[in-house]
């Protein structure tokens, strides 16, 4: 299985309550820049699972529409609650349990650093910080393993380097 865990875009710093922080145009410039080299990498998700929190939502929206591009299907996203920032690494990959063998998640801090801490190093103090739009592409011998194999890694500097985007 693929599963890419992407962290959302950058978002606005005021809003009122935490949850319903928008992106900002270089949040949603990034997210697009970081899913059109996704795209150019060869990645052919079957779905998109997002945190509730709208940031999130915005983020994976514009990762299903650039990614679709290539798909015969439209990507709709998903939401998971178990994809909020305060949710357990364990919960999260019960969640992860799917027919699908490409996957992509839209998630935040801290969750995503524990998330790849666990996956990449087998720990489960590790942590791998993730800044804003960026994606980590695993294989994982299995839905829902803790095992994963490292394919690519994106920053929005490197993804608009390679999908002739602007970096902001």
């Amino acid at each position: 299985m693929d599963l890419v865990v992407m962290r959302h875009g950058h978002a606005e710093a005021i809003a009122r309550c935490d949850e319903e922080r928008r992106l900002t145009s270089r949040g949603r410039e990034n997210a697009a820049n970081v899913a059109r080299a996704l795209r150019l990498l060869g990645l052919r998700p079957q779905a998109i699972v997002a945190s509730p929190l709208v940031r999130a939502q915005q983020t994976a929206s514009i990762v299903a529409r650039e990614l679709a591009h290539e798909l015969d299907a439209e990507l709709a996203v998903q939401t998971e609650p178990l994809l909020a920032p305060e949710s357990r690494v364990e919960h999260t990959v019960e969640a992860l349990a799917t027919d699908a063998t490409c996957l992509v998640i839209v998630s935040h801090m801290p969750l995503v650093s524990a998330l790849l801490g666990r996956m990449l190093c087998s720990s489960s103090t590790a942590t791998l910080p993730l800044s804003t739009s960026c994606a980590v592409w695993l294989e994982l011998s299995r839905p829902a393993s803790l095992d994963g194999r490292l394919r690519a890694a994106l920053s929005p500097q490197v993804a608009a380097q390679l999908s002739g985007g602007h970096d902001r």
